[in-house]
């Protein structure tokens, strides 16, 4: 993808796998270091080299980047989160776009209660608890929502969509599917959805909720005949040290 008011015209791609030259480019770490000022959740900032870059990191900024490089940051925009958990996106996005919504389970299930509490039910009554920032709390609202079923806003309703890390725990790939194109239904005609899920590195992988390429193809990317792609895949792969489980 090339950028004329970039220099030397380049840009890093909107849709990848985890792509760690991102580390190195100064507008996304400018966003990197921006989008951690909303966070409590400091491991995730910790580093922007190897071995410290954490994919979570990696894909909050991402989406921030490429919602950015397509105009989608706007004063008068509407955004819904499909399983958004209390990711500090949301309070990024409510200090610069009219509405954003957050739609999890709250209160439900192990997200709620074990690990990193990512729906804890205490973000729906006190947001301003999971932001070291002032929030705009007019702009945000959370809601307990099925993402896989989003009936209470007609189509059209959004400017853009997001789910990130989400989808593959909604129980098959037929169930993200539908997480998909609920996405698709409620964000307006040349608005974005954007979604990043879990990954199989080899073909011959298979998994009941995570995806290998023909399975992202088919489920995510295809899921939806009201949705195309920005810009083709990149498929490459990070480097080999970032594939390698360093705890084993």
């Amino acid at each position: 993808m090339t950028d004329p008011d970039r220099p030397g015209g380049v840009s890093l791609p909107l849709s990848s796998l985890t792509n760690v030259a991102a580390y190195q480019d100064p507008e996304w770490l400018a966003l990197y270091e921006d989008l951690a000022s909303y966070s409590h959740d400091v491991h995730i900032f910790r580093g922007k080299s190897d071995p410290d870059i954490y994919r979570k990191g990696w894909e909050w900024v991402q989406t921030l980047y490429g919602l950015q490089r397509l105009g989608m940051i706007r004063p008068d925009h509407r955004a819904i989160g499909v399983g958004a958990g209390r990711e500090c996106v949301i309070f990024w996005l409510g200090d610069r776009i009219h509405q954003v919504v957050a739609t999890d389970l709250y209160g439900s299930g192990d997200w709620a209660t074990s690990g990193g509490r990512e729906a804890d039910a205490a973000v729906v009554e006190n947001p301003q608890k999971f932001c070291p920032r002032p929030i705009r709390p007019e702009a945000i609202e959370f809601k307990v929502m099925d993402g896989t079923n989003l009936g209470a806003y007609a189509d059209a309703t959004f400017d853009f969509s997001w789910s990130l890390s989400s989808i593959e725990h909604f129980g098959s790939h037929e169930d993200a599917a539908d997480a998909v194109r609920e996405m698709a239904r409620v964000v307006r005609p040349g608005g974005v959805v954007v979604v990043a899920t879990e990954y199989l590195l080899l073909e011959d992988q298979h998994h009941p909720e995570f995806f290998n390429q023909s399975e992202m193809e088919r489920y995510v990317i295809e899921a939806s005949p009201l949705l195309e792609l920005i810009e083709p895949v990149d498929w490459s792969l990070p480097p080999t040290d970032f594939l390698i489980d360093r705890k084993s």
